[in-house]
């Protein structure tokens, strides 16, 4: 997470540093960093949450509990 905070850092400090009209391209790759960031949060934050099985398990598995439970809370 720390990485896209210095991402959206970085850019929005050059943004206050160029004046014109044509920084569409530029607000767009800011807000593409804001909502990675945010979907960051909330997956770790639901896999926090989730009844965690050993690494064993899951690649045991094929990782499908973790994948059915993503999907489940994507939806």
């Amino acid at each position: 997470m720390a990485y896209w905070e210095g991402q959206i850092q970085e850019l929005d400090a050059t943004l206050k540093t160029l004046h014109g009209a044509n920084l569409t391209k530029l607000h767009e790759d800011l807000d593409l960093y804001v909502e990675i960031r945010r979907m960051f949060d909330r997956i770790t934050g639901m896999l926090r949450d989730m009844n965690a099985l050993t690494a064993e398990e899951h690649a045991g598995s094929g990782f499908d509990e973790l994948i059915r439970r993503i999907r489940a809370h994507s939806a």
